[in-house]
């Protein structure tokens, strides 16, 4: 699993929006929406 998307969505319970994690994390809304969409279609291996 890609751990930048975790990343992605464990910043965004705390900052409350897509745009504080993209700001914090130095890339855009988009990226962010589009790994955390990408979270959800992606099987867990193990």
């Amino acid at each position: 699993m890609d751990t930048r998307r975790l990343q992605y969505l464990y910043g965004l319970s705390p900052m409350g929006s897509m745009r504080a994690v993209a700001d914090v994390l130095g890339t855009t809304t988009s990226s962010v929406s589009q790994q955390i969409a990408q979270l959800g279609r992606t099987p867990e291996s193990g």
